[in-house]
């Protein structure tokens, strides 16, 4: 275990704004983009979609550095030369993103690997764009060189994936101790929610328009997206992997654009996943961009966010309105059988029994705008973490007075306009730029607006973003990339103390041994979880050191370790305001055990005799009377009660009906099973819609009364 001090300011006030943009770094990055009549959204929706940051150590001399991905020019790498200095190195490194020297590639996300474990990390660069215009999709693979140069080989290792990829996420997850892979895609086919519906139920017509799953065998990735059970239509914008259920196997976070829900996937030990998100949660975002997932409320359970982009203001919101349909809504939630899907920000809060709990309205952080990318880190280091936002369209297609005199150009030409036709209408949407959404994390879930106070006043069209302790001074810094405007570089000069913590393995980094290890600090009854990942937000690869706040604290009780597959580690009475690097033997082999899915579960189904009943809920819609109505308010189900009415030691269960439909009473029976009861008693009520109901002892006499409560949404208070 080594500790290294960091420069750390003594003045006793903070300095305001806590970021400060820093104009002089070298980085002189644009992610320039201008439409033209041959390359535009009508040729690629995802034409405005920007680029993505990367950062990553990758000379090994104890500063990050810092690469970004372009959609039309070259890629950019930059070596941190210290003090928030910077060269640029693309021309020297070979990493310009046009593998064989062919112009023709669009560069989307970026993620940080070490795919031959030699210690020195590795990129990998994801490719979209439009294909019929010639664009070559294959993604690419640096392998480090040891000296800041790179040679491309992702044919060589199997992970030239040839989908519209949006971004990549390495983690192993079947702990074996090498990195596999998980390629987020996105279909080519746009605008038609009832083709991908069929195209899910498809096996071999699903490959272009899923994502994709590579396992590390040997060196080499094979493909095993079907075999693993994630081939599906994706419209994927965001992917985090984190063992979000904590059973010490990695999970997968798939933020999901337009009608296509987003999806949980747990991994389930045995090599294959399974959906998590469907019954476990009310409601998420529609349009969904990017995604981090970390502990938000100190309780040692990963929460997830996820942006959307939702106006916040009331001329945006009026003006950028969503579909309203009913007909829409009733064919994804009940035709597909579609997770409820609304046009707001998510804050999923993990409540540790595997379900989840969408508080993002409650916290106050449901509307940023056309947002792109969502970072939770701790970044005024007071040891809660915050949640910085990207946003920003160049051109706005969600505008209704732009969309409707812009399906009425397409029906004129039967939705194929010409070239010349396409002249007025390439950048004729509204164009927004907006400051970008800092939130600081003020305790019990609930989230200031401090985007000004931080220093978030510049109005831009940002995307990717990544956070580094870019000068080693123990606070968070930002890199932002930009359309049309160069990357934003913001110095943290926040002045709490802090703890940060390194993972090597014999003083080599050491990613795939540590990827997706958890580190817990404990201190004043009081308890701070971190998970080690890298891909997260939008497009982009974070900082792998792990960040700590920590106030006024100075000494921290004990530091717990949890690395995959391995037994945890306890570090007493740590110090705060150092680097805590801790190192590893190469015991690998010998320690690194095989854990086992536990197969059992809390319930168990149990079918018993006479206890049949099947709720018929009435015809009515809700939506024809209340539009703006979230869900159906006339369909809330069967509501149940027990109790023992007929004092025999054993607890009986009443059944509410719908309207049109009796309830009905089961009495237990000493033999096993249950006996209905009374039928008659409820035909007297059988127009009411029940509601909640409840057994008690009214009128004092030694058994129970049973008292039901009529609603439904179909009457008017008063009616009969």
């Amino acid at each position: 275990m080594l500790s290294c001090a960091l420069q750390k300011s003594t003045k006793e006030l903070e300095r305001k704004p806590l970021f400060k943009q820093v104009d002089n770094s070298g980085i002189d990055f644009v992610n320039d983009l201008t439409p033209t009549l041959e390359l535009s959204a009508f040729d690629y929706i995802y034409f405005q979609n920007g680029g993505g940051v990367a950062v990553a150590d990758f000379d090994q001399d104890g500063f990050e550095d810092v690469f970004f991905t372009s959609n039309l020019h070259p890629d950019r790498i930059y070596r941190n030369l210290g003090s928030l200095k910077f060269e640029d190195l693309t021309q020297s490194a070979s990493t310009d993103g046009f593998s064989g020297g062919s112009l023709k590639s669009w560069s989307t996300g970026v993620a940080i690997c070490d795919v031959n474990d030699d210690g020195y990390p590795d990129i990998y660069i994801c490719k979209s764009g439009n294909i019929k215009r010639g664009r070559a999709t294959e993604n690419l693979l640096y392998i480090n060189n040891k000296d800041f140069t790179f040679t491309e080989k992702g044919k060589e290792y199997g992970l030239n994936d040839a989908n519209y990829s949006t971004q990549a996420v390495f983690f192993d997850y079947d702990l074996d101790g090498d990195l596999d892979a998980f390629i987020l895609n996105h279909s080519p086919l746009f605008g038609d929610p009832e083709l991908a519906y069929q195209l899910d139920k498809l096996k071999n017509a699903l490959k272009p328009h899923s994502n994709s799953l590579y396992l590390n065998d040997g060196g080499h990735f094979r493909n095993v997206t079907s075999e693993a059970g994630l081939l599906a239509y994706s419209k994927g914008l965001g992917v985090v992997a984190s063992d979000l259920d904590q059973d010490g196997w990695i999970d997968l976070y798939v933020a999901n654009d337009f009608s296509k829900p987003d999806r949980l996937y747990l991994n389930q030990g045995d090599g294959t996943f399974k959906e998590g998100l469907k019954g476990n949660v009310g409601h998420i975002s529609q349009f969904s961009m990017g995604c981090d997932i970390a502990d938000m409320n100190n309780d040692g359970l990963l929460d997830i966010s996820v942006v959307d982009m939702a106006p916040a203001n009331n001329f945006r919101s009026k003006t950028q309105m969503p579909s309203m349909s009913i007909e829409d809504f009733r064919t994804y939630t009940e035709e597909y059988d579609y997770l409820h899907q609304y046009m707001f920000n998510s804050l999923l809060l993990n409540q540790g029994n595997g379900k989840f709990s969408e508080i993002a309205k409650m916290a106050g952080i449901h509307k940023t705008d056309w947002s792109w990318s969502t970072l939770l880190a701790d970044f005024d280091n007071d040891g809660l973490k915050d949640n910085v936002v990207t946003n920003g369209y160049m051109f706005n297609r969600m505008d209704n007075d732009f969309s409707l005199r812009f399906d009425s150009m397409m029906r004129s030409y039967d939705r194929n306009p010409p070239l010349e036709a396409r002249r007025d209408w390439i950048d004729a949407p509204p164009s927004y730029k907006l400051a970008n959404y800092a939130w600081k994390n003020m305790s019990d879930l609930r989230f200031q607006d401090v985007s000004q106070d931080w220093g978030f006043s510049k109005e831009s069209f940002s995307n990717g973003a990544a956070y580094s302790d870019l000068d080693n001074d123990g606070d968070l810094d930002l890199i932002v990339n930009n359309l049309n405007d160069t990357a934003f570089i913001f110095e943290n000069t926040c002045t709490n103390n802090f703890l940060q913590l390194e993972l090597s393995t014999e003083g080599r980094f050491d990613l795939n041994r540590f990827l997706n290890s958890t580190a817990t600090l404990y201190y004043d009854e009081e308890i701070q979880l971190v998970e080690f990942t890298l891909s997260k937000g939008y497009q982009s690869s974070t900082s792998n050191i792990l960040h700590f706040g920590l106030g006024q604290l100075d000494t921290v009780d004990s530091v717990l370790i949890q690395v995959p597959g391995e037994e945890a580690r306890v570090i007493k009475d740590v110090e705060a305001n150092q680097r805590l690097i801790l190192d590893y033997p190469d015991t690998r082999k010998s320690s690194r055990y095989k854990m086992t899915k536990e197969n059992g579960h809390m319930f168990i189904e149990q079918v018993l005799q006479g206890l049949e009943y099947t709720h018929k809920e009435n015809d009515y819609d809700d939506f024809i009377k209340e539009l703006l109505l979230p869900h159906r308010n006339s369909r809330y189900g069967p509501f149940i009660s027990k109790g023992d009415v007929n004092n025999d030691g054993m607890e009986d269960i009443y059944i509410g009906g719908a309207s049109g439909q009796s309830a009905a009473l089961f009495i237990q029976q000493s033999s096993g099973g249950f006996a209905s009861s009374n039928s008659e008693t409820w035909e007297v009520d059988v127009e009411s819609e029940d509601m909640k109901s409840c057994f008690f002892d009214v009128d004092n006499d030694g058994d129970l009364d049973l008292y039901v409560v009529s609603g439904g949404n179909a009457y008017y208070p008063g009616d009969s």
